[in-house]
């Protein structure tokens, strides 16, 4: 009897113990996670007026991928079509499926960059 009492109470802290475990927040979930895929989503910028600043905002976009999307505006004049973006150099056609969620291109009225 005093085996079986012994048994219970190890099962019971198991249970307990792995029960818990599973109802704790782990790091990259939870409610702090989804608010900033959330936010992340919610960064959308017109590619001929954005500032390298701007640009550094979008997932995917480091400060040198911003400095060469500047560069090539200037250079080359405002984007007619998102997809011309894959002329800047590190940007191909992944990249490009990532990025077009966060920018796009606007009116021609709203052209920049030379």
């Amino acid at each position: 009897m005093k085996k079986n009492f012994a048994l219970f109470w190890i099962l019971l802290v198991i249970l307990t113990a792995s029960h818990a475990a599973a109802a704790t927040p782990r790091k990259g979930s939870g409610s702090g996670a989804r608010a900033s895929a959330a936010a992340a989503e919610a960064v959308r910028f017109e590619v001929n007026s954005a500032t390298i600043d701007e640009l550094e905002q979008v997932p995917g976009i480091g400060k040198a991928m911003a400095e060469r999307i500047v560069a090539y505006r200037a250079k080359q004049g405002s984007f007619t079509k998102l997809e011309e973006l894959v002329n800047v150099r590190g940007i191909g056609e992944k990249k490009l499926a990532k990025l077009a969620p966060h920018l796009f291109v606007g009116p021609k009225s709203a052209k920049a960059g030379k």
